[in-house]
Parts: structure tokens; C-alpha cells; sequence
């Protein structure tokens, strides 16, 4: 049963604005791990507030990004890593993105969601990508590559949050070896009221990541004016959610 999910205009309005400013970045440090470029953002911002996601290639780093944030792979798990798709997906929370240590980690309200499955069904789950891993890097605007630092520590005194995954992590649950599409996105809010309800939405970012042909009855890729809609429909907070996308022929 399809249900119907009422938005008000000034809602889309402000998805819409935020939405536009999403480009690409290749200036983002990876504080995270070791031996991970600055290349391939995709980046949305409002004010010293930035949001970013990317997809890499485990072993080469490279991030093949195109129009439309679309990130694109061959099938199959990263040369001398079995447990581990070819390909990874990161997130970056930057609040200052200069030196100031002034501690604002935690000012707004931040939503990742992805989908984990590849097929022409959604399987959307929508966490709090602060508090929802316990090995994300913190650092500062200032922070050299890689030199992140992890929990526990009072995470609220840092500026940069940032980590990687895999679809093969057990929470994911993905098969590299099946072609098909997967979607992300990180949100910002301004707070959450009394009763639990996200404020007004701050900046959004999304990407879409190709594996080997896609599969079949994907709809085309949403253009970047479109995200702000999508992006509308993430407020009712919903934590898992499933739904069928539109095929590409409709």
C-alpha cells in the first residue's frame, strides 16, 4: 500500500536551495586510515558547514566521480582482501573547516542514509553517523591525512568527523559479486524540537554508486535540482523504509 507523505512547500523550498550548492571537491583531507587522497568529494555547504560523501577504489584510491554524483565500479572484492568489495564509501562532517579548535562537532543534527540493496527494490536505513560507528576519526580543519584520531574521547570537542565503509561489513550485508545500484546520502539539521521532529534542514548531499552494468529497472539518475524533493521526503524520520523505484522506462 502506497502512502501518502505530506510536505509543506517552504519544506521543498529549502531542500532545493541547499541541494544547489553541491559540487565536487578534491580538498577534502582523509583523516582516516593511511594512504587515503583528498580527491573526489561530493560536497554540499552552508556556511563553514560541509557535508561530503565519496566512493574509492580500495586499492588504487581513485575515485571515479561523474556528472550527477555518480560513482562508478567493476563487480567483485579488492585484490588481496576478500572480505572487502572493490569499492569503499566514505562520509565527511567538517562544522570548521579552518584552525579554529573552537569545539562545534555537534551543533545540528546529522542523518546518513544508504541503501543496501542493489536490486530495482529500496532498502533504506537512516542512522546518526556521530555516534552509529565507534571507530570514526576526529580531528580538526587542520588535521594532517590520516592522523584522525578515534574513540573513546569526548568526541564533542573536535570539528571534523569522518570515516570509510564497505558493503561487505556485517551491518551492510552486501555481495560484491552482484551488479547493481546503491545510494547515499548525508543531511544536516538544525536541532530537534520537543517532540523529537528535525528542524529545518541545513545542508544535504547525495550519491549514487554503479556496480558493474547497475542491474536492471533503475531510474535515471535524479538530476541535482531533484534532490532537494528527495531530500523533503527524509524529514518524516524514518529509520528503515522500503520502496520501489520507478523504472527507467516509465
Amino acid at each position: 500500500m502506497k502512502k501518502t507523505i505530506r510536505i509543506t512547500a517552504a519544506t521543498i523550498a529549502a531542500f532545493l536551495a541547499i541541494s544547489a550548492s553541491a559540487q565536487l571537491s578534491n580538498n577534502i583531507t582523509a583523516i582516516y586510515g593511511n594512504g587515503n587522497n583528498s580527491n573526489g568529494w561530493s560536497t554540499a555547504s552552508n556556511g563553514t558547514l560541509q557535508l561530503a560523501l565519496r566512493a574509492k577504489d580500495r586499492t588504487t584510491g581513485a575515485t571515479p566521480w561523474s556528472v550527477g554524483n555518480v560513482y562508478t565500479f567493476a563487480i567483485g572484492t579488492a585484490p588481496g582482501s576478500p572480505t572487502k568489495a572493490l569499492w569503499n564509501w566514505d562520509f565527511s562532517i567538517t562544522t570548521t573547516p579552518d584552525t579554529v579548535h573552537t569545539p562545534s562537532v555537534f551543533v545540528g543534527v546529522y542523518r546518513l542514509s544508504f541503501d543496501t540493496d542493489p536490486t530495482a527494490a529500496d532498502n533504506w536505513h537512516t542512522v546518526n553517523p556521530i555516534t552509529y560507528w565507534g571507530d570514526n576519526s576526529f580531528g580538526y580543519g587542520d588535521t594532517a591525512a590520516g592522523a584522525g584520531v578515534e574513540p573513546p574521547l569526548p568526541t564533542s570537542d573536535y570539528t571534523v568527523v569522518q570515516n570509510s565503509q564497505n558493503i561487505m561489513f556485517s551491518y551492510f550485508g552486501g555481495d560484491p559479486n552482484v551488479a547493481g545500484t546503491y545510494d547515499f546520502r548525508l543531511d544536516a539539521y538544525q536541532g530537534v524540537d520537543a517532540l523529537g521532529h528535525l528542524g529545518s534542514p541545513i545542508a544535504s548531499t547525495t550519491i549514487r554508486v554503479i556496480v558493474g552494468d547497475g542491474g536492471t529497472g533503475f531510474a535515471p539518475v535524479p538530476e541535482p535540482s531533484t534532490y532537494g524533493i528527495i531530500g523533503a521526503v527524509a524529514l518524516v524520520g524514518i529509520v528503515l523504509i522500503r520502496r520501489r523505484k520507478q523504472a527507467a522506462s516509465a
